[in-house]
C-alpha cells in the first residue's frame, strides 16, 4: 500500500523553494458543512484573486446559506495534530509491509469566555452534519486542500469523531472547551494548501462566527402590523435572555411564505422606547390565514426569522 505510487509513476523533484507557504501553529479553526443543499461539495472559490477576500467574508455572514456558510471558531490553545503510527505487517522473513496510514486526531481548546456552556451547544450541533475544516495560522493565513484550479476545499472529518467536552475550572485552571475530530482517513497530507493574508487583504484570525438572535411575536398580529421581540440567550438562569437593541427601517425584511411566496415592502420599522428589543413592524394589508415571516440582517448576527400568521 504506497502512496501516489502508479505502474507508470515518476519520481518527484525535491528541490524546495523559497516562496513556498508553510503553514505556522494553528490559530484557529473554521468548520463548514461537506455538501451544501443540492448535494455538491462546498469550496472557496479562488478563482479571481482581486475578490478572494471578499469571498471568504461572504461565506461567513448570515446572508449565505446555513448549509454553505463558514462557521469561524475563537481563538483555540492547547492545539494538537497528532497522528498515530503507521500500520505495518512483520513477516516470518522480517520484512515490513505498510498496511494503514496512522490516524490523526485534532484537539483544539477554548479557553475562558470562549467557553460558555451556550457556546458549548452550539458546537454540539455540528456533530450531526458531514463537517469539513480550515485551518488559520498564526500568519493570519487560510488553509484548506486543493487538487483543482480555483478551488480550495475543506479538509475532511472523519464521521462520528467529533466531541466536545466541557472542562471545568479549577483553583489553578480555567473553565474550558475541547473540541476533538479526527480528519478523514487517507486524506494525503499534500494536498494542505493556503490562501494568505496578503491574499485575503486582512488577517484571516479577524474572521468571527455569528451570535444568534432569536425572536418571538407579541401579541396577535393584524393585517398591516406585527410586534416581535429579539433577544440573545445567556448562560443565567434568572435573565435567559437580553434584549435585541438598535434595529432600524432598512434592516428588516418580510416575505409571505404562502400561499404565495413573495416580498412584502415594510413601511415602517419602530423600536419600542419603553421595552427594549420590542419592534413595531407595519406593511400593506394582507389577507387572513396568510403566513409572512419577519427577519433582520445586522453584522456579526443571525437574526432567525419569526413566522407568523394574518388573523
Amino acid at each position: 500500500m504506497l502512496e501516489n505510487c502508479t505502474c507508470e509513476s515518476a519520481f518527484g523533484n525535491t528541490g524546495v523553494s523559497n516562496c513556498e507557504l508553510i503553514k505556522n501553529a494553528t490559530y484557529s479553526v473554521i468548520l463548514q458543512a461537506k455538501y451544501k443543499a443540492d448535494g455538491t461539495l462546498n469550496y472557496i472559490d479562488t478563482s479571481n484573486p482581486a475578490t478572494i477576500g471578499a469571498t471568504v467574508l461572504a461565506l461567513t455572514t448570515a446572508v449565505t446559506p446555513a448549509l454553505e456558510r463558514l462557521y469561524p471558531l475563537p481563538v483555540a490553545e492547547n492545539v494538537t495534530m497528532e497522528q498515530t503510527e503507521t500500520g505495518y505487517e512483520t513477516a516470518p522473513s522480517n520484512r515490513k509491509y505498510k498496511t494503514q496510514e496512522g490516524v490523526r486526531t485534532n484537539v483544539f481548546q477554548f479557553l475562558g469566555v470562549n467557553s460558555s456552556f451556550r457556546f458549548l451547544g452550539e458546537l454540539d450541533k455540528f456533530g450531526c452534519k458531514e463537517m469539513v475544516y480550515f485551518i488559520v495560522d498564526s500568519d493570519g493565513n487560510l488553509f484548506g486542500q486543493s487538487n483543482e484550479a480555483g478551488k480550495m476545499y475543506g479538509v475532511p472529518v472523519a464521521s462520528n469523531t467529533f466531541d466536545t467536552m466541557l472542562m471545568h475550572a479549577s483553583d489553578t485552571t480555567v473553565q474550558k472547551i475541547q473540541l476533538q475530530f479526527d480528519t478523514q482517513f487517507g486524506f494525503n497530507d499534500s494536498m494542505w494548501k493556503g490562501i494568505t493574508a496578503n491574499d485575503l487583504g486582512y488577517n484571516a484570525q479577524d474572521l468571527r462566527g455569528l451570535i444568534t438572535v432569536n425572536g418571538a411575536v407579541f401579541g396577535t398580529p393584524t393585517a398591516t402590523e406585527v410586534v416581535v421581540d429579539l433577544f440573545r440567550s445567556t448562560n443565567s438562569a434568572v435573565t435567559p435572555t437580553v434584549p435585541f437593541v438598535g434595529l432600524v427601517l432598512a434592516d428588516w425584511t418580510l416575505k409571505e411564505v404562502s400561499p404565495t411566496a413573495g416580498a412584502v415592502v415594510v413601511a415602517t420599522a419602530i423600536e419600542s422606547t419603553t421595552i427594549a428589543g420590542r419592534y413595531t413592524i407595519t406593511f400593506a394589508s394582507q389577507t387572513s390565514d396568510d403566513v409572512l415571516e419577519v427577519s433582520a440582517t445586522r453584522g456579526g448576527f443571525e437574526v432567525l426569522p419569526v413566522r407568523f400568521v394574518i388573523p
